[in-house]
């Protein structure tokens, strides 16, 4: 019976704290379903788009843990990071990029994606109403960027509760 007040508990406090995180992924999918295959297509035909496309591409790039340039400040805007605007077209002509901000795997954000997405969404511009008056086609993944760092940080703690929850009902199961 321990077991199972155990395995209740852990559950319990598991549910909790994703439920804290469910406002801000159900606003992320709400922000990522505003985006057509369109309004991509648009932003790929900029030959040189705001600053701020380029920062929120940066972050899905970080977040998809896709290849980045060695960090260096930007020499046209100072106190920013230099973009990766060659990797990001590379990431939006994937014919799945839709796809694959609505079936992101989150469990596999870590602290250093979070680490190296910080300076962007300290940015006093890195704001939804920036985004949408700078290209109202990529706001939305402004929102989703910040929404897989905020998720990322209850996740960090639900994760050691569900692996642990495993273990135990894996245990109970042989105690049965």
């Amino acid at each position: 019976q321990a077991i199972v007040d155990e395995i209740s508990k852990d559950k319990s406090i598991a549910t909790t704290k994703l439920a804290a995180a469910e406002p801000a992924l159900l606003e992320a999918e709400r922000a990522l379903s505003t985006i057509k295959a369109a309004d991509i297509a648009t932003v790929r035909k900029l030959g040189k788009p705001p600053h701020l496309i380029m920062r929120i591409m940066d972050c899905a790039l970080l977040l998809f843990q896709k290849s980045v340039a060695k960090v260096t400040m930007d020499a046209d805007r100072p106190g920013f990071i230099a973009c990766n605007w060659g990797e990001s077209l590379k990431l939006m002509g994937d014919t799945k990029f839709l796809g694959n901000l609505l079936n992101f795997p989150k469990d596999t954000i870590n602290d250093e994606v979070v680490e190296l997405l910080e300076p962007y969404l300290a940015a006093e511009d890195f704001n939804l109403e920036r985004a949408k008056a700078v290209s109202g086609n990529v706001a939305g993944l402004l929102s989703w960027c910040r929404a897989m760092s905020f998720f990322f940080g209850i996740n960090k703690e639900v994760l050691p509760l569900k692996a642990n929850l495993a273990v135990q009902e894996g245990r109970l199961a042989i105690a049965e």
